[in-house]
Formats: structure tokens, sequence, C-alpha cells
């Protein structure tokens, strides 16, 4: 079955004895749009936490019923790694920014002249808070939304969600695409994209504008086929 991530983040994540949080965002890779964790608020009244949960660990089982389904307890859902402990690219850009920026101001300094080797190699491998080095193919699916959709011969859209699969696995963009007449939101496969840039905000595609306009309108996930 195919879903809306956006709607599966509405549903309550229950574990086996209750409510345990939602889901916030997904984290996937882009070589494949295979889903590796899903970011799941497990805030209470005396704790705010975010957590990572392995995509494979929650089932997609009836979201009608607006509930996920976890078979853990909550005590162990809480005990996931915390979603700083692996970030996604969008982020990893930020804090190499805040390094470099930091680098600067202390160049300017005369404490540069004491031992600059120090200050250079320490923001030669920015790290995750667990240590581990940065994954230059994680992203995050909140943070795609948003981003324009560019082919050679120019922009033709914004991402807007995605559909998953079963197993959390992005299939297809939903894209808009503005500078139609009249406009139209299409259903684009996630694997037809090459690039994401935050840089310049867009992620691009080697297609032609041909190919978009065959793409179906979205209009509901069910009349997806394998031909798309």
């Amino acid at each position: 079955m195919s879903h809306y991530l956006y709607d599966l983040e509405k549903c309550a994540l229950c574990g086996i004895d209750g409510a345990t949080g939602r889901i916030e965002d997904l984290y996937f890779e882009d070589e494949d749009w295979n889903a590796k964790y899903l970011v799941v608020n497990v805030s209470g009244k005396f704790m705010h936490k975010r957590v990572l949960v392995p995509s494979s660990a929650i089932c997609i089982s009836n979201p009608e019923t607006s509930s996920l389904f976890v078979p853990m307890t909550r005590h162990r859902i809480v005990r996931f790694p915390n979603a700083k402990t692996d970030l996604p690219v969008s982020r990893q850009r930020k804090i190499v920014g805040r390094l470099r920026y930091g680098i600067e101001i202390y160049l300017a300094g005369e404490a540069i002249l004491t031992d600059p080797e120090f200050i250079t190699d320490s923001i030669k491998v920015p790290l995750n808070s667990n240590g581990r080095e940065f994954d230059p193919h994680l992203h995050s699916m909140a943070d795609v939304t948003g981003l324009r959709v560019l082919l050679p011969d120019g922009i033709v859209g914004l991402v807007e969600d995605c559909i998953v699969d079963n197993s959390w696995n992005i299939m297809y963009l939903i894209v808009h695409l503005y500078d139609r007449v009249p406009q139209r939101t299409i259903i684009l496969p996630a694997l037809w994209m090459n690039r994401i840039d935050y840089e310049t905000s867009v992620i691009t595609s080697d297609i032609s504008s041909r190919e978009i306009e065959e793409c179906p309108d979205c209009i509901s996930v069910s009349h997806l086929s394998k031909s798309v």
C-alpha cells in the first residue's frame, strides 16, 4: 500500500503499553530514497525529547485508525538515540557554517599566532553529537519539502509532500507545478531526482518537461501504478 507522509505524521505512535509520541520527520538516504529513521517526538510532562527510531520498527498496518504501532514499550522507545546523534545534510551545513564563522573570527585575533594548526585541525571533520562523522547522503524529508524542482530547461514547481510504501521508503514526490496554466499537482517518481542542493533550495532532475506533463495528477494514492 501507499501512504502520504503528511497523513502518517498526524497519526499517534503507540507502543505495546499505549501512546508514545508522534512522527515529526523521515530521514532517508538519497542514493535509493529508502528510509533510515523516523524522527519521533516522545516528549512528556517533564521531558522534551526527539528520538531516531529505525523505520523498520514502526508498522504501517492501518493508518485509517489514526495510530501507528511499535512492538515495544514506551520505556524502550524513549531510549532510542537522540535526534541529534545523526544529523541530515541540511542540519550538517548549519554546524559546519557556524564552525567556519567561528574560525574566521578567531583567525582575525592575535591568538592565532600561538598555534594556528590546532584551530584549523579542529574543523576538518565535523561530527555528530555521538562522535561519529556526518552521513553525506542522509536527508530530512521535512527539509526537502518546499524545495524547487529544477529540470534542464528551468524550475517547474515545488515539493509539497511524498508518498511512502509500507516500509517507509519514498516512492513518489508530490510536486505542485505552479508555472502551468492551469496549475497542477503531480506524482513524480523519487528515483527520477538526482541531486538535492540546499544552497540554491532546489532538487534537480534530468527528465524533460514532456515527461513532467505525462506524470499523473495527484488525486488519491489509490490510483498509483508501477508504470508511473
